[in-house]
């Protein structure tokens, strides 16, 4: 048992740490969204940039019953903690020290997204100790709320899918978030492990017992009924296959590389790679839908016969 002068100092070293370390500069790729680009009506897409393949989308358009699978299966305390869980941190402790190294985290949401965001997945007690600084930081700045839109908005779901919104496009056939049902985004939840990604073959048998788990945790916090929860067990939904897309091919991806180039030409707008990729922007071009699909059919009927769109 500490005494009261180690109290004491381990007081004044927390303080100390905390007006020490600053919050740092976000890493620009997990900020980074999709660019689309569209037809000149603005309606039909032509196609898509990106570094990390993300639309981050407000918390009021993520259904809640989607934050209460992802709380109930990454951090149940979300709500009551201060961006940190001294009983999970104190478990994690025991757990590093009988394995001789550092594997078990106690992470919460609060820190998930502080690691991801800010800092790297270096694993050493330094990292760890600034991370739970920051994550008391980022509590004290910001609501729960915003943590967690940020979180949903930032994690990776798999298959190049980052947040909430491009993971229902992935798996879901371009299904919003808003969509969705409970067991399909307890579902969702934790693709960030490979494991457990629905895509891959076996899945099924792996994912099933985390299904049941966020479905009793999201019981237990009222989030759903315990009739609903044993009505979704054992109910997964199917999911779209994987597919494998060169965005550049095509007739589509000489117009996008000719779209790249006037948006980064200096003699055209001048943008930036990084802005291109990771902005955000939505460019409408002077490619006219209707004449390009026409071309592609005459095309098709009157040229070789190994041409494709």
């Amino acid at each position: 048992m500490l005494s009261v002068s180690g109290i004491v100092g381990l007081a004044l070293l927390f303080f100390i740490l905390y007006k020490t370390i600053n919050i740092p500069t976000a890493n620009a790729a997990f900020q980074a969204q999709t660019t689309n680009v569209y037809y000149s009506d603005g309606k039909h897409k032509l196609g898509s940039f990106s570094t990390q393949d993300r639309e981050s989308v407000p918390i009021s358009e993520i259904p809640t019953s989607m934050q209460a699978a992802v709380i109930a299966a990454e951090d149940r305390t979300f709500y009551t903690n201060r961006g940190i869980d001294i009983k999970g941190i104190i478990r994690a402790a025991r757990s590093n020290a009988t394995s001789g190294s550092i594997q078990a985290g106690g992470s919460t949401i609060t820190q998930q997204y502080v690691k991801i965001l800010y800092l790297n997945q270096e694993r050493s007690y330094s990292r760890k100790l600034k991370e739970a600084i920051l994550s008391i930081k980022i509590h004290n700045q910001q609501s729960k709320k915003q943590i967690l839109e940020g979180y949903l908005n930032t994690i990776y779901f798999g298959n190049g899918a980052y947040g909430v919104e491009v993971a229902a496009q992935t798996y879901f056939n371009n299904r919003r978030p808003t969509s969705t049902t409970p067991v399909r985004l307890a579902r969702d939840d934790h693709q960030q492990s490979d494991l457990l990604r629905p895509v891959r073959h076996g899945a099924a048998a792996r994912i099933q017992p985390r299904l049941n788990y966020v479905l009793d945790g999201m019981a237990k916090d009222g989030a759903i009924t315990a009739a609903e929860a044993t009505k979704f067990q054992n109910k997964l939904p199917a999911v779209v296959k994987k597919r494998d897309i060169n965005r550049f091919s095509g007739s589509k991806g000489y117009l996008l590389q000719m779209v790249r180039e006037n948006m980064e030409s200096k003699s055209g707008l001048n943008f930036s790679p990084q802005q291109v990729e990771g902005g955000g922007l939505k460019i409408i071009t002077t490619f006219d839908y209707k004449k390009q699909m026409e071309a592609i059919a005459a095309v098709r009927r009157t040229g070789p016969q190994a041409t494709r769109s």
